[in-house]
């Protein structure tokens, strides 16, 4: 919903605040009249655009079904219209076959509210101990529509609300565009794949519009992909409802370990991301939430689809593949700004995206931009989150957000939730929230909702916001951010790490501020360490708590505490010295260093408590080399 009015803060130029302006385009094709030709029995023989009435061209409208034995069942192929209207295109057992095939160099358009279908009937084979044990097709080459060149296609592909296309087969796919469009492909109805290789919407050229889902999809098999997009795109790759994408046999981890050592290698392939963009998108990447309904109007946004029957987007991938991937190999991607204002950013996601590992070993990933080997992927004016970026892993890494080599997010903007959980406990394993890796560039991070990671046991590692690019030096932080962990024994010896902030990497400086300029009914709060480079780093807590120990690197450091902010925890500023300005606020120092401090300025109303240990004859020491 609408973020509440704020205050002036620190990085009130960039922060950017108010209603979603972005909707998704009405798109409705229109063209030249033309007269139909509509098959309202069962027919066995193909049909043709071309030669739909007595051997010349028509628009083909379906409201009965077509089964051909084997080819295409409607064949677009001169400048006409195919709707499958509560009709049905089927083939099943047969391979390299196609509902709908668009033959490029003609404009026309496409949409289908029936059913296409193109599976097998064999049940699924179980093995003694009644589980699944064979592959999710046995058939190959199978495509609910299917656009080839040579040539481009102009006109507007639409499975539109009510329209359903199911494939089972491998190498196959719901909408594959294998040649150019100059229009829009959408999803408003219900697409299911399953086989090894599998896609709901692939391109594999450009898009001169949008490439939309607002429907659902669901994409199962090894290397199954939800939305794949290829090309560059003209307009936005928008997603507006529920993709689900797996290669298990099993998306829900069973409590039983017996069952789950039954497991072997069919139940348990790895399915590939459930959205990737490798081309250029003119009005960037959008996770869009349902719009809020109005008494008066019933399409607020304007996309041509009743706003009750609209929902919000929700990516989720079980598996070690990202939920989302952004790049490519051997090119770069850029992701424009998907709108203007408040929604001038490459990026934004007011729904969900997850990524669960379900398995132990297996890995788990939200949102990851940049892919190993490939080129820059850049965002516009950064990443916006107003709904939840999540991962959790089983004895594995889990990470929330990742930006790879060569990415470049100008702001992380997060009014959501940004998380990492790991459900298991093993040595040497990490979940994070934001991780910005080397050659990375994230210059700003500013969170007005949670960051946070949560580790299950003492060994592993949790850390929320991770830094190894050295490029990030703002952090603003108005809500929480917080590491932490489960213990179901609170006496157990804690081998791993609860890092809120690790910006270790950046040797020019970085700037933390901490203020609570929407007045929430929460206090702003950073939970766990914190621990900076070798640059001069300023720390401002103006409000809330912070709670972790504090390592300062080498530099003139300064922390400074206002308002009724508290801060408590180990201090050291190793190889540099710290300015320590306290306020009314509050400093405790809990441990035995000595601190190079270069001032010192206790304010009326402030506290500053320190450490003592007689039996060690230790105590915090604040060498004071300037005023105090």
């Amino acid at each position: 919903g609408p973020s509440p009015a704020r205050a002036p803060g620190r990085f009130s130029g960039s922060l950017r605040f108010g209603p979603s302006l972005v909707s998704v385009s009405a798109l409705i094709w229109a063209g030249a009249a033309w007269a139909d030709t509509t098959i309202s029995t069962a027919v066995t023989t193909p049909v043709a655009t071309s030669t739909a009435a007595a051997g010349q061209p028509d628009n083909v409208i379906v409201t009965g079904s077509v089964r051909p034995t084997s080819g295409a069942a409607v064949t677009l192929d001169s400048n006409n219209t195919v709707a499958i209207t509560g009709g049905v295109l089927s083939t099943q057992n047969t391979d390299n076959t196609t509902g709908i095939l668009i033959k490029g160099g003609f404009t026309g358009g496409v949409t289908n509210t029936g059913v296409i279908a193109y599976d097998e009937t064999a049940t699924p084979a179980t093995n003694d101990k009644g589980i699944i044990d064979a592959p999710y097709a046995t058939g190959t080459g199978r495509f609910g529509i299917r656009l080839l060149g040579p040539g481009g296609f102009t006109g507007v592909i639409n499975n539109a609300v009510g329209g359903g296309i199911t494939v089972q087969g491998n190498d196959s796919a719901g909408l594959s565009l294998e040649s150019a469009l100059v229009g829009s492909v959408l999803n408003g109805g219900a697409v299911s794949v399953s086989g090894s290789r599998v896609f709901g919407i692939r391109t594999l050229s450009t898009v001169s519009g949008n490439v939309s889902s607002l429907g659902s999809i669901t994409a199962t098999g090894q290397g199954a992909q939800a939305i794949a997009v290829g090309g560059d795109v003209g307009g936005g790759v928008i997603v507006q409802g529920a993709i689900n994408v797996t290669g298990y046999r099993y998306t829900v981890r069973a409590t039983d370990s017996k069952f789950l050592s039954e497991l072997g290698p069919l139940q348990l392939l790895q399915g590939g991301p459930a959205v990737s963009i490798a081309g250029n998108v003119a009005r960037g990447f959008l996770v869009d939430a349902a719009p809020t309904l109005s008494a008066s109007n019933t399409d607020v946004d304007g996309d041509g689809i009743a706003d009750a029957r609209e929902t919000t987007g929700a990516i989720t991938a079980y598996g070690a593949a990202p939920a989302v991937v952004i790049g490519a190999v051997g090119r770069d991607v850029g992701l424009s700004n998907v709108g203007t204002g408040v929604n001038a950013y490459g990026f934004i996601n007011r729904g969900s995206v997850a990524g669960f590992g379900v398995y132990d070993g297996v890995t788990a990933s939200g949102v990851q931009l940049g892919v190993a080997g490939g080129g820059a992927v850049t965002t516009g004016g950064g990443l916006y989150n107003s709904g939840t970026i999540t991962a959790q892993a089983y004895e594995a890494d889990a990470a929330g957000l990742t930006l790879n080599s060569g990415a470049a997010v100008p702001i992380i903007h997060n009014d959501g939730v940004i998380s990492a959980s790991l459900a298991s406990d093993v040595q040497g394993t990490t979940a994070r929230a934001v991780v910005v890796n080397a050659g990375a560039n994230a210059p700003v991070l500013q969170n007005v909702g949670t960051i946070a990671v949560r580790a299950t046991g003492a060994k592993a590692d949790a850390v929320a916001i991770l830094d190894r690019s050295g490029t990030l030096r703002e952090i603003e932080n108005v809500r929480i951010i917080s590491a932490g962990r489960n213990l179901a024994d609170t006496t157990q010896t804690v081998t791993g790490h609860d890092i809120a902030i690790d910006v270790s990497a950046n040797t020019t400086g970085v700037h933390l501020a901490q203020n609570d300029i929407i007045a929430g009914a929460a206090l702003p709060a950073i939970t766990g360490a914190l621990i900076f480079g070798s640059g001069g780093d300023t720390l401002d807590i103006q409000a809330g708590k912070v709670t972790g120990d504090i390592s300062l690197g080498a530099g003139a450091n300064a922390l400074n505490i206002s308002g009724a902010a508290a801060v408590a925890g180990r201090l050291t500023a190793t190889g540099g010295t710290v300015a320590l300005n306290v306020g009314a606020g509050s400093l405790q120092i809990n441990g035995t260093d000595a601190v190079s401090v270069s001032s010192l300025n206790l304010g009326t109303g402030s506290t500053l408590i320190v450490t003592a240990e007689p039996s060690a004859a230790q105590a915090t020491r604040l060498n004071v080399s300037g005023t105090a």
